[in-house]
C-alpha cells in the first residue's frame, strides 16, 4: 500500500455508490435485523428473570442499526471497502489522491447518516431522506456532507 494507487482515481458516481449501499444492506440489514431482535429479546427475558418485567421498544431496531453501522464502518476504516464497494471496484480514500486508511474516526463520521434508522415509527424515512440528499450531491458532482465531514472521497479503482 505504499504506492500512490489513488493520484489519477474518479470519483464514484452516485450511480455506483447508490448500487453499493443497496447490495451491503442486501447483504447485512437482515442478518442485523435478526441479530438485533434476538440480542433485544434475551436482554429482556434476563431482566423478566431478575425480577423486572421491563419492555423495551426500539430496542431491537437500534441493535440492528449500529450492526450495519460498524459493518460499514470497520470495512471502511480497515481496507476503504466493504464488500459490496470491492464487488463494485470502489474505495472509500482520505481524499484526492490519497491511498492510506480512512481510520474508524472518519469511517464512522461518514456513515452517522445512517443512525436515524433506529428511531422507531419515521427513522427510516429521515435516514432515507439523507441519502437522497447525498446522492443529489453526488449527481452534481460535488462531494456529500457526509464525506467532507469526514475528510474522505469515494472513487472508483
Amino acid at each position: 500500500m505504499g504506492e500512490n494507487r489513488t493520484a489519477a482515481a474518479i470519483p464514484a458516481a452516485a450511480g455506483l455508490r447508490l448500487g453499493a449501499l443497496l447490495m451491503d444492506l442486501l447483504l447485512v440489514a437482515p442478518a442485523a435485523g435478526i441479530l438485533g431482535a434476538i440480542t433485544a429479546k434475551t436482554i429482556e427475558l434476563s431482566l423478566f428473570l431478575a425480577g423486572a418485567d421491563v419492555d423495551l421498544p426500539g430496542l431491537g431496531r437500534l441493535l440492528a442499526t449500529a450492526l450495519v453501522l460498524l459493518y460499514k464502518a470497520g470495512l471502511e476504516a480497515s481496507g476503504g471497502q466493504t464488500i459490496a464497494k470491492r464487488l463494485m471496484r470502489l474505495r472509500v480514500v482520505r481524499g484526492p489522491g490519497e491511498d492510506a486508511a480512512v481510520g474508524m474516526r472518519a469511517a464512522l463520521r461518514r456513515n452517522l447518516w445512517l443512525l436515524p434508522a433506529a428511531i422507531p415509527m419515521l427513522g427510516w424515512l429521515v435516514t432515507l431522506i439523507l441519502g437522497i440528499l447525498i446522492l443529489r450531491r453526488i449527481g452534481r458532482g460535488g462531494a456529500p456532507r457526509n464525506d467532507r465531514a469526514a475528510g474522505t472521497q469515494v472513487v472508483q479503482e
